[in-house]
């Protein structure tokens, strides 16, 4: 089973965000409007467009091999039939590309986009290579590639050899773009500079729980003319529905800081009566800066809330400013990538 916890805390504290210090509140970006909130996007330049959420095929990987794998493809099918045509995996989730691959077999509609990534921690071009033709044997095509948890110790000639393996495939036509994927700011900024990457996910540092990432990741990846993705709208499900579980026995990966502020988003949700799940993805759907949300689904329920939550549209204004202000309550540590 995957371990959803395995990152916390991994990369080290910034000097501008320690746990003892106070923030200084962001000021408010507007939402979305409409237009902008169903706007059909391209994932990155030069390729087909598709709609600004996305499954995430995190937990979908643990059903691979088990009595419910059939409701695992499923999901995949659901999404797509809706017109959510990116998915998004990885070789570290588990089996979840043999899932996908099952999936893809089976479907008979429009072709998704695909994305997947590097093995985590990068060990190497070696180990870039061998996993690339193996995410290929059980994908077909793919679309996306990302380097996934881009260590802070990989050499600068490792670095260079990785990414000149990456260009060559997008020269050859063998996948569309490249992108990063879980690194923190300081490890994303030296992978941006090769110039190669069109796409880099947030790591539960932009949401409803927490408003890091506009620090650094998001000026970063603009600058580089890059997209950003927002993964994990729930913030690791704890606002999900083992929120009740995670609220009783909090897994010392929560801060006491955003235990706080769920509990607030859940008083502002009831106020609002609205769903505590669909507050925190539409949120992260009404920010300007985020070009598509990956949001991940362990059966075709979870998926149908969250395909639910994007046609509600973006949030009223007043809301989104009440979110982005419990955003932003006390100190907090760093976190995510």
């Amino acid at each position: 089973m995957v371990n959803p916890f395995r990152r916390w805390n991994a990369l080290p504290m910034t000097e501008s965000r320690k746990p003892d210090m106070d923030l200084t509140p962001k000021p408010v970006d507007g939402p979305l409007d409409e237009a902008a909130f169903f706007a059909i996007r391209s994932p990155a330049s030069g390729m087909k467009p598709c709609r600004r959420l996305a499954l995430g095929a995190a937990s979908l990987g643990q059903l691979h091999g088990t009595p419910e794998q059939e409701r695992g493809i499923e999901t995949f099918h659901a999404a797509w039939r809706a017109g959510f045509l990116l998915v998004d995996t990885a070789p570290g989730y588990g089996p979840s590309e043999l899932l996908l691959g099952e999936a893809l077999k089976r479907w008979k509609g429009e072709r998704p986009i695909v994305a997947t990534k590097t093995p985590q921690r990068n060990p190497g071009l070696e180990g870039v290579v061998e996993q690339y033709h193996r995410s290929v044997e059980r994908l077909g095509k793919i679309d996306l590639l990302a380097v996934h948890d881009a260590a802070p110790d990989v050499s600068e000639e490792s670095r260079r050899a990785i990414c000149d393996y990456i260009a060559g495939l997008i020269d050859e036509g063998q996948i569309d773009a490249a992108g990063l994927g879980g690194a923190g700011p300081d490890v994303q900024r030296q992978w941006l500079e090769a110039g190669i990457f069109r796409y880099a996910i947030t790591f539960i540092r932009l949401g409803a729980v927490s408003l890091q990432a506009l620090e650094d990741q998001v000026p970063q990846t603009k600058a580089h003319g890059a997209a950003v993705v927002a993964a994990s709208p729930l913030f690791l499900g704890l606002l999900g529905s083992r929120q009740e579980e995670f609220l009783a026995n909090p897994p010392r990966h929560y801060a006491p800081v955003f235990i706080e502020r769920v509990k607030a988003l859940n008083a502002l949700a009831g106020e609002w009566s609205i769903s505590r799940t669909h507050l925190a993805i539409r949120f992260l759907l009404s920010m300007p800066v985020v070009d598509l949300v990956l949001a991940g689904a362990a059966n075709p329920q979870e998926w149908a809330d969250v395909q639910a939550a994007y046609e509600a549209g973006p949030l009223p204004v007043k809301l989104y400013a009440q979110v982005w202000d419990l955003a932003q309550r006390g100190a907090e540590p760093m976190v995510g990538g």
